[in-house]
């Protein structure tokens, strides 16, 4: 039900009409609306939270073209980077470390889900909505053990300067 319910939110195939697309997530309409307001109205807002990183697995190496990215679809994370890789992502997976983009008056909340969840310990945290970005601090290759976040740091303070989304307050260090 969860793999249907998050395939709900993108096309099947390049093959799939916009109507068969249309049909397919009208039937989880619903739930897509109840989950985006529970997030949006009972959420923890990124500032009240005192986790400032959570983490992400995608089971396939995607390419994004912005290091901010607003996420319109559900997108389960944990603060605990042990729990993603305990998830043993496909060899070909990344993992994501996400942060609140630094972007000005940005509100992002996210949901605390281990209050519900079978597996409390997983401390899940779900995010929803698509009104404000998350940035992406790094990407972890599995399959090579590589971690780019030094040079997505680096990336990503000259794409917020460029943006017009650069906050002085949070300028980068002689570390980065």
């Amino acid at each position: 039900l969860s793999l249907v319910f998050s395939m709900s939110f993108r096309m099947e195939s390049k093959n799939e009409t916009l109507d068969e697309y249309k049909k397919r997530k009208s039937e989880y309409a619903n739930w897509n609306r109840l989950l985006r307001e529970t997030v949006e109205l009972y959420g923890t807002t990124m500032e009240e939270s005192k986790i400032k990183t959570f983490y992400t697995g995608i089971s396939s190496q995607t390419v994004f073209n912005k290091f901010r990215v607003k996420m319109s679809c559900p997108i389960s994370t944990s603060p605990q980077l042990s729990v993603i890789m305990m998830f043993g992502q496909e060899d070909d997976g990344i993992i994501l470390d996400l942060t609140k983009s630094p972007q000005p008056g940005n509100k992002l909340k996210c949901f605390n889900c281990s209050l519900f969840s079978c597996y409390g310990e997983e401390d899940e945290r779900v995010f929803c909505g698509g009104f404000a970005p998350l940035q992406i601090n790094s990407i972890r290759v599995i399959k090579h053990c590589k971690n780019y976040q030094h040079y997505l740091v680096s990336l990503g303070y000259f794409d917020s300067i460029l943006d017009g989304a650069y906050d002085i307050k949070n300028r980068c260090t002689t570390s980065d």
